[in-house]
């Protein structure tokens, strides 16, 4: 993917980045351009996993996302 862009948006005052959309965007690949300079928020799916799955699953998703960027 070709995520060189974001590598400017802290110089250019951002401080977080959102939406990271898994269907779009790697986080681990995107936190490669940004660790250490901005916040990632998101890369859960509001599409489906929001809309229709459980409360536990949408957890269970956020701990396995969390765990991509560690």
């Amino acid at each position: 993917m070709k995520l060189w862009i974001l590598a400017d948006f802290p110089e250019a005052g951002f401080e977080g980045l959102h939406p990271i959309q898994p269907q779009c965007m790697d986080i681990g690949e995107t936190k490669q351009y940004v660790a250490g300079k901005a916040c990632i928020v998101g890369n859960i799916d509001c599409r489906n996993l929001l809309g229709y799955d459980t409360a536990e699953e949408a957890d269970q998703a956020a701990k396995e996302t969390i765990g991509l960027t560690d």
